[in-house]
């Protein structure tokens, strides 16, 4: 064989080698960005996530100072949730839309809170003409019928299980995407190795 071919034939090894570098370089990087995008996504639910809780147990808070108290004060944050929560559940539902399951949980999230608001603005509407006329005897039907049941306080461990189901499940994604993400970057380092010597 001629010196000439010979020079031709490692060339084309290195030019070959060289490639499948940086085609699997390429591929694998492609991994890595896409876990990190996913990372960063779940980073936004999770905060999402959060603040959702945050704004319904402020929302329960409000309510318990206002039929405490009567001080219509109360019920600014509560109105202010009424207000915040339905953009921020939209917005949650867009983050998660790809996962039917993480969907679901959030849809019975946003049901029982629904269910929760209606049983507030009877309290919150009971307590006013009670505040108004003086007479309790609505009021009191409703603490008799609903309170003393822990209608609410049952719809409030509903939505606080809910969350916690929705963030354990969050996690796990989380913690399979950085696994995913730690595998990929060690491939890509063995390859560039391997191809290096």
């Amino acid at each position: 064989m001629k010196v000439s071919t010979q020079i031709f034939l490692a060339f084309l090894i290195v030019l070959t080698l060289s490639t499948v570098d940086t085609i699997s370089n390429y591929l694998l990087s492609l991994k890595v960005e896409q876990n990190i995008n996913f990372l960063n996504n779940s980073q936004d639910i999770m905060r999402n996530s959060t603040r959702l809780h945050k704004s319904i147990i402020e929302m329960q808070n409000s309510l318990r100072g206002f039929l405490l108290t009567g001080d219509n004060d109360f019920l600014e944050n509560y109105n202010e949730g009424l207000h915040n929560l339905d953009p921020l559940f939209r917005e949650q539902e867009k983050r998660v839309e790809s996962n039917k399951a993480q969907l679901s949980v959030l849809k019975s999230i946003e049901e029982l809170h629904t269910k929760w608001i209606a049983y507030a603005d009877l309290l919150i509407v009971a307590k006013k003409k009670t505040m108004e006329r003086g007479s309790s005897v609505t009021y009191n039907d409703l603490f008799e019928n609903i309170l003393k049941e822990k209608v609410g306080k049952n719809l409030n461990d509903s939505i606080t299980k809910k969350f916690m189901d929705f963030d354990r499940k969050e996690y796990g994604l989380r913690k399979i995407h950085r696994e995913n993400l730690i595998t990929s970057i060690k491939k890509t380092h063995s390859i560039s190795f391997f191809l290096l010597f």
